[in-house]
């Protein structure tokens, strides 16, 4: 006999349950020049000395900058091999977007994260119901003209307003979560999806689980997303509170959402993850902390992408057009987004090497790069 799995329940470690917060979004690991039109320049930087920056990126970080309130807007791929919990049911599923696998107790997932490109239309139903939801959803979607922007609006209204709390003595349903601002996984995912569906708009709440860490330090934590449709492009999953429009590949569907008694030791294993998820743009109608997946390809305002050749660690700093934005490397990359055209100055500092330094200009809706040689 199965028993349910409970939203934000942990198994982290070796026969280790923990109940602790839904923490399933992880930083956007930057990844290979993005497939749509863009501009590389490459600089030969020749390292003819020896500077430790350790110090300095301290004080960077420390120091002022600009920094967005607005979400981003990712493309790339993710993948990864995982080891699935004996007593969950996972089997092989595809949406738009999304492929899992299973083999052998392995589930491997891909996720790609090209413009959906929907062109369906939005128009919002006459009823909506006179509840608290459907006066919130009739005041976001009313001039809504297309699902996309409908969808989008309901996810980003949730993740700015609804605030994450596991406290399980609360009532998780839609109208109880409006009044206190607040819910966890499954109260959150069942607003989405009830705002959504008085909107006409087909959406269902999905169980999975999603694995953290890698190997021995694998995490599990069972959690609850959903998936919209649209007519054009099928089904495609969203997180409310992270990733809208998308899921990144540490997520993993459940087919049933009971769980079959097992070992006191059974846990999901992160065995493999290429994450290639790269930031493109700003995603202006979502919250800061979320990222998002785009309808079209248009690029909305200037971004500048670094990569360091080597993949070092570092700090990269853009000044320039009133502003001074600090954002750290992580594998030798990173991208500042939502620049307004203009010349700007950038410095780019690894540990144990000379800085170097670059004036360029940035245009408006371009996506450059900087790749810069290390030899």
């Amino acid at each position: 006999m199965g028993f349910p799995a409970r939203c934000g329940d942990w198994r982290s470690g070796p026969g280790l349950d923990i109940a602790g917060p839904s923490a399933p979004g992880t930083g956007l690991a930057p990844g290979p020049p993005f497939a749509t039109a863009a501009r590389f320049v490459t600089v030969n930087c020749l390292v003819t000395g020896a500077l430790v920056v350790s110090s300095l990126v301290i004080g960077l970080l420390a120091g002022p900058s600009v920094a967005s309130a607005a979400g981003v807007a990712v493309e790339g791929r993710d993948w990864s091999q995982i080891q699935v919990p004996a007593s969950a049911l996972v089997e092989s599923y595809e949406n738009s977007g999304y492929r899992l696998t299973m083999t052998d107790g392995i589930a491997e997932i891909e996720v790609l994260l090209r413009p959906i490109a929907s062109t369906d239309s939005f128009r919002l139903p006459r009823d909506v119901g006179q509840d608290s939801v459907g006066v919130l959803v009739r005041s976001l979607l009313i001039d809504a003209s297309s699902r996309y922007e409908a969808v989008g609006r309901v996810l980003s209204w949730v993740a700015r307003e609804i605030r994450y709390d596991l406290d399980r003595d609360l009532s998780q349903e839609p109208v109880a979560l409006l009044e206190r601002r607040s819910g966890y996984c499954t109260g959150i995912a069942r607003l989405a999806v009830t705002m959504l569906s008085r909107a006409g708009i087909p959406a269902r709440e999905v169980a999975g689980i999603v694995v953290t860490g890698e190997g021995d330090s694998s995490a599990t934590l069972y959690h609850r997303w959903i998936e919209v449709e649209y007519s054009d492009r099928g089904w495609i999953f969203s997180d409310p509170s992270s990733f809208h429009h998308y899921v990144p590949a540490h997520y993993v569907r459940l087919a049933s959402e009971q769980l079959m008694p097992s070992p006191e030791r059974d846990r999901a294993v992160l065995r493999s993850r290429r994450d290639e998820r790269h930031v493109v743009d700003l995603a202006p109608q979502s919250p800061s902390g979320v990222s998002s997946r785009r309808n079209d390809g248009r690029q909305l305002a200037g971004a500048l992408e670094i990569r360091v050749e080597g993949k070092p660690v570092g700090v990269a700093v853009l000044e320039g057009v009133g502003s001074r934005r600090v954002k750290a490397l992580i594998g030798g990359n990173s991208t500042f987004v939502g620049l307004q055209p203009g010349a700007y100055v950038l410095t780019v500092m690894v540990e144990g090497e000379e800085p170097f330094e670059r004036e360029l200009v940035v245009e408006d809706h371009v996506h450059d790069a900087v790749i810069i040689s290390r030899g």
